[in-house]
């Protein structure tokens, strides 16, 4: 029986923040004629490795040799990167319905410190726990240690009471390995009809 339904956040709460997003993004803003080539940086940034200034800093630098534009700290919301604050409301009503059946929901997600600080501002967290983020844990999905943590964030939850959505296979294949549930997310519709069969709820 399931107990606990652990949600990804960009690219399952919200259907934007999938992988390659700030890298294409900051690409366009710095113009490239491809995405820029900062996975480093944003590895390092998603478990607060460095600072959000540090980042920017960091890419700029990186690039002054190729472009005189340059990007800021309003990098948080522009263009596709600011659609991550759009939720997707039918995976929050799920959430709730979830709830009103008596589960437990968290939020599993990697994330950036201040993309996590406007997600919260704009209550876009609230009705979660535990809220479990990378940024603040300094560790990210598909880390077995991020997922112990989360398991042991659930009093009394087995692994196998525990299921988790999420948009990308490696995040999926961790959480295989731990025996907890899984929905693949690819099509949004098909993942929420296959959560409802799972916990036996309309």
């Amino acid at each position: 029986m399931i107990k606990a339904v652990y949600f990804d956040y960009g690219g399952v709460l919200a259907l934007s923040g999938r992988a390659g997003m700030f890298n294409r993004v900051i690409g366009t803003i710095l113009g490239l004629s491809k995405s820029a080539n900062i996975t480093d940086l944003l590895d390092r940034l998603k478990v607060s490795d460095i600072s959000s200034q540090e980042f920017i800093d960091a890419v700029n630098d990186r690039y002054a040799s190729q472009t005189s534009n340059k990007i800021d700290d309003t990098v948080w919301s522009k263009g596709e990167i600011g659609s991550i604050f759009e939720s997707f409301k039918p995976m929050y009503e799920l959430a709730q319905a979830c709830r009103d059946a008596g589960l437990v929901t968290g939020i599993l997600s990697n994330v950036y410190p201040a993309t996590a600080g406007l997600i919260r501002s704009k209550g876009l967290y609230d009705g979660f726990d535990p809220v479990i983020l990378s940024c603040d844990a300094r560790m990210s999905k598909p880390d077995p240690a991020f997922y112990q943590l989360a398991e042991d964030s659930l009093d009394g939850i087995l692994p196998h009471e525990i299921l988790f959505i999420d948009d990308q296979m490696k995040c999926i294949t961790a959480a295989d390995a731990r025996d907890w549930w899984t929905v693949h997310l690819v099509d949004p519709n098909d993942a929420i009809k296959d959560v409802k069969r799972i916990v036996g709820i309309q």
